[in-house]
C-alpha cells in the first residue's frame, strides 16, 4: 500500500473521530497521539515543494510593458555627479527597432539612460538634467543579439577628469568610455526598467534576468563574479561586498504585479501594461 493512500486514509479515520475534525492533516507521532492514535505505519507529511526555478522579467514592446518608480518613491536613484553603477542581465526577443534598456528622465528633465539600437548596438548617455547630453558612448555592432543572453554594465567615475566620465562594458569585455563635457544634472523624472518617458515605441521587448543599482563602481573581480554568474543568481546569493553600496537589487521573480525590491531601501517597482515572467534557461 502507498505512503500516499495510507495518509489519505489517516486523514479520513481523523475527520471521523468527534472533535478530532480539526486534526485531519495531522502527520506527526505527536498530533496523532493528540487524536487517540498510534503511528505504527511511519506516515510523515510530505515535504514543502519549493520553486528554486531561476525566472526573468518578460517584456512585449508591443504592449507597451515596462517597470517604473516615481522619484519621490526611490530618491536615491538620482545621482547627478556623483558615482553610480547600474548592471544587468538581458536578452532582447528581437534587435530590429531602439530598445530602452533604463532611465532616469521626466518629461522635460533627464539624467541619464542605455539603449540598444538596431544593429545590436549599445548607448548609454548622461544629460544636463534637461535635453543636452553631456556624453554618449556606444559599444560595438552586435553586441546584443536576439534570443542571446548580454551583461550589461553602465556607470559613472565623478573623479574621472572635470566632470566626471562614463563607462559601459559588455560581458565584461572591453570598456568604452566618455568624459562628461559639462556639469551632469538631476532629473525628477521617474526610474524606469524597459521604457524612458514618452517614448513608447522604443519599449523593451524580451527578457531582463536581474538589476542591480550601486552608489559606487564596482570592482573588476565584482564585475566578473556577476557576468561568470549568469543571470540565474539571485539577491541571496551576492556576497557582503557586493551589497556594500548597493541601492536596489530585483530579481525579477514575481509572476507579475510589482517587483520586489530585495534590498533594504524596499524601491519595489510599479508593473505597467502587465510585464510577465518567463524561465530563464542557462547557459
Amino acid at each position: 500500500m502507498s505512503r500516499q493512500l495510507l495518509s489519505l486514509l489517516g486523514a479520513l479515520l481523523l475527520a471521523a473521530i468527534p472533535g478530532q475534525a480539526q486534526t485531519a492533516g495531522a502527520t506527526t507521532q505527536a498530533e496523532l497521539t493528540g487524536a487517540g492514535l498510534t503511528d505504527v505505519l511511519g506516515v510523515t507529511a510530505e515535504a514543502e515543494v519549493v520553486d528554486t526555478t531561476p525566472y526573468a522579467a518578460n517584456f512585449e514592446a508591443d504592449d507597451t510593458e515596462f517597470l517604473s518608480i516615481t522619484d519621490a518613491a526611490g530618491p536615491l536613484l538620482g545621482f547627478g555627479d556623483a558615482d553610480w553603477t547600474i548592471a544587468g542581465w538581458y536578452n532582447l526577443e528581437s534587435v530590429v527597432d531602439t530598445i530602452i534598456l533604463f532611465s532616469k528622465a521626466g518629461t522635460n528633465k533627464h539624467e541619464y539612460w542605455a539603449y540598444v539600437n538596431s544593429a545590436g548596438r549599445p548607448f548609454a548617455s548622461v544629460l544636463d538634467g534637461g535635453f543636452t547630453a553631456r556624453t554618449t558612448i556606444a559599444g560595438t555592432n552586435g553586441d546584443f543579439a536576439a534570443d542571446t543572453w548580454v551583461f550589461f554594465v553602465v556607470y559613472f567615475d565623478e573623479s574621472a577628469g572635470a566632470n566626471g566620465t562614463l563607462y559601459l562594458e559588455v560581458d565584461d569585455g572591453a570598456t568604452k568610455s566618455g568624459a562628461a563635457g559639462g556639469a551632469v544634472g538631476t532629473s525628477d523624472g521617474p526610474f524606469q526598467v524597459g521604457a524612458r518617458t514618452a517614448v513608447d515605441a522604443e519599449n523593451m521587448d524580451g527578457l531582463i534576468g536581474y538589476s542591480g543599482v550601486w552608489s559606487r563602481l564596482l570592482t573588476g573581480g565584482e564585475k566578473t563574479s556577476l557576468d561568470t554568474s549568469g543571470p540565474i543568481i539571485s539577491y541571496a546569493d551576492l556576497t557582503a561586498g557586493q551589497q556594500t553600496g548597493l541601492i536596489s537589487w530585483w530579481d525579477y521573480g514575481e509572476e507579475s504585479g510589482a517587483r520586489v525590491d530585495a534590498h533594504t531601501n524596499g524601491y519595489n517597482l510599479t508593473d505597467n501594461n502587465d510585464v510577465g515572467r518567463a524561465e530563464v534557461v542557462w547557459p
